[in-house]
């Protein structure tokens, strides 16, 4: 890891990214420390749709555009937070093309890196996939809340309500996969991953419904 990196003012932005909540200081420098620096320019790609998931990528400063197959911007993304992470974990093909925005610096780390950690350090394991199961069920319920919003909205396009029905089975598949990672970590019941989701999922439900004024 460049020297730069090694602050623990980064440390600690790191820590607060979502797919990392958790994880102890030196856990955060193990991951930074297999991290190589990348420098891209604004009309630039990270990682284009439909390649295979080689890498997740930490976004350091800068801004990045994902955007679908068909040519739609669906999210900008700000530092410091990851990208890519869960194709990297579930192993599936990249869903979406992300492009630079802004002149970005970006750490990455191999998929081989990733899994060799995790391997070592089943603590580790347990708390990241934990957090995809949390991830991921609090992006499957607020879908679900928009594709039901958009069908409602007449003014909504065919094009929109289609891309969200796309993004909410993408979300149950990898949702299903994580669960059946976090099994494999052997920490982990049944019972406590059921758990673990529903109080999550009543949790993001129950704020989805305060934001729009209905509880």
């Amino acid at each position: 890891m460049p020297p730069e990196y090694s602050s623990d003012v980064l440390v600690q932005a790191v820590c607060k990214v979502p797919v990392f909540r958790g994880l102890s200081g030196t856990q955060i420098r193990k991951i930074l420390s297999t991290c190589k620096s990348k420098s891209f320019e604004p009309g630039g790609h990270v990682c284009r749709s439909d390649t295979p998931s080689e890498e997740m990528y930490i976004l350091l400063s800068g801004e990045l555009a994902v955007v679908t197959v068909e040519g739609l911007k669906v999210a900008t993304v700000l530092p410091v937070t990851t990208v890519g992470e869960m194709g990297l974990i579930t192993g599936q093909m990249r869903s979406a093309t992300v492009e630079v925005s802004k002149s970005s610096k970006i750490l990455s780390i191999s998929k081989a890196q990733f899994e060799r950690m995790l391997r070592e350090d089943l603590v580790m394991q347990v708390k990241i996939f934990r957090n995809i199961i949390d991830i991921l069920a609090g992006k499957l319920t607020s879908d679900n809340m928009r594709l039901r919003d958009y069908q409602i909205d007449k003014r909504s396009s065919e094009d929109s309500i289609a891309l969200l029905e796309r993004q909410f089975e993408t979300e149950e598949q990898r949702l299903a996969f994580a669960m059946e990672l976090a099994l494999g970590a052997g920490d982990v019941s049944a019972a406590e991953i059921e758990l673990h989701l529903d109080e999550k999922l009543k949790s993001t439900v129950q704020s989805v419904l305060v934001e729009k004024g209905l509880a």
